[in-house]
């Protein structure tokens, strides 16, 4: 299929299905739990990619990577406008204790127990880099929790009272463990190395990565500074977008990672940030919609290893974050008590998973670079399906707010 005709097909299933879906979301059957986990956009790309109908071929889908680079930049960019610094000072501080040592511990213990792992076994012959990239790449998809499943359960969570407060804060946060992580990985462990004509380390490349979204996020607040129209600000957005997703992945650095420090430094910046969000968040589900069907076509779900990977990361990941959730709220001094099972809440793991996993697979296409992508798809719909029976779990011996 011609790539034109390939991306103008998938942007209306995406404003379609993107608009219809997300209409009234009420995850109360199994089916409709399906319908939200976003296995059905993932189900029509495997159908029609390379791996079954080829409707979409190998070609066709190299040709479609300038558009998952802009839904990346996208994504990276929404997520920090969305961190505006005189809105979170207004949390308090153990909230944000618990987000992120949760999120750093969940990820070290998931790494560190999959490196050990890859150290003795892998379900595919794999190189050293290869085994340490996957690991943390998996730890930093671990460090994750669904920002959905709290306002999905609204009414119930809405009887937590602080409670349920903090299972709503804690995954707008811990995305930040996960970007670290994922720039970590993109720096120490890059795949291109003379992309600029010099051996850089991986120290200096992680420089590259801040460097470059602080400059692009800079050269961006002086193009939004003489923008008058909405018309004329889209323009600006979709253009600096895949500008700055283009940039970092002619340098093999990660889209989420440069978009969202542009993003910060935007929120932070201007005042007029608003308009920018309302903006985004326009075409956040379209674009979500349309990257799971890319993800589809490039999963490879004829290859066995990633089944395997995806039941041992579940069953890590679970048990990483069980002690990530505990030793966060032993360090941490809250001033309300937090049940037993309070950290079920935060075992879904959302759809930025699959955003991680289409900027690992769009750099590194090795044998457990493939296994780790099924990984991730597979992991991101059970959690999800299973995410209203651990949300009432988490929420149901919690005390109504007064």
């Amino acid at each position: 299929m011609n790539a034109l005709v390939a991306l103008i097909l998938i942007g209306a299933l995406g404003f379609a299905m993107g608009r219809f879906l997300f209409l009234r979301p009420r995850p109360g059957t199994l089916y409709e739990r399906f319908m939200l986990s976003g296995a059905e956009f993932l189900a029509i790309g495997a159908v029609i990619g390379p791996s079954g109908l080829q409707i979409l071929d190998r070609w066709t889908l190299t040709n479609l990577e300038p558009f998952l680079i802009l839904a990346l930049s996208w994504i990276g960019l929404l997520l920090g406008i969305q961190l505006r610094w005189r809105h979170l000072i207004r949390f308090p501080w153990p909230y944000f204790q618990v987000s992120l040592v949760q999120g750093a511990v969940t990820l070290g213990l998931c790494f560190g127990a999959l490196a050990l792992l890859f150290f003795f076994w892998t379900p595919v012959v794999a190189a050293a880099a290869d085994r340490w990239r996957a690991a943390l790449c998996l730890g930093a998809v671990a460090a994750l929790s669904s920002s959905t499943e709290a306002a999905l359960h609204e009414p119930r969570a809405a009887k937590g009272g602080h409670v349920a407060g903090l299972l709503r804060f804690v995954p707008a946060i811990d995305p930040l463990v996960t970007l670290l992580g994922l720039g970590l990985l993109f720096s120490f462990w890059h795949s291109g190395r003379q992309a600029v004509g010099v051996e850089f380390s991986g120290f200096q490349w992680l420089l590259a990565s801040v460097g470059g979204g602080l400059l692009l996020g800079s050269l961006f607040l002086l193009l939004l500074a003489s923008v008058h129209q909405s018309d004329e600000a889209v323009l600006a957005v979709l253009g600096m977008a895949i500008f700055s997703g283009g940039l970092a992945s002619v340098f093999h650095l990660s889209p989420l990672v440069v978009g969202l420090i542009q993003g910060i430094l935007i929120s932070n910046w201007r005042r007029q940030e608003d308009l920018l969000l309302n903006m985004l968040l326009k075409l956040e589900r379209p674009l979500y919609v349309a990257l799971l069907v890319l993800a589809g076509a490039a999963w490879r779900f004829d290859e066995p290893a990633g089944y395997l990977l995806a039941v041992l990361f579940i069953a890590l990941r679970v048990g990483a974050k069980f002690l990530g959730v505990r030793t966060a709220l032993a360090v941490t001094r809250l001033p309300f008590h937090v049940p037993g099972r309070w950290w079920l809440g935060l075992v879904p793991q959302g759809a930025m998973a699959i955003a991680v996993a289409v900027s690992y697979g769009l750099i590194y296409d090795d044998p457990l670079g493939r296994a780790t992508f099924s990984a991730i798809l597979l992991s991101t719909v059970v959690l999800t399906l299973l995410g209203r029976p651990l949300v009432h779990s988490a929420l149901s011996d919690q005390e109504p707010a007064p």
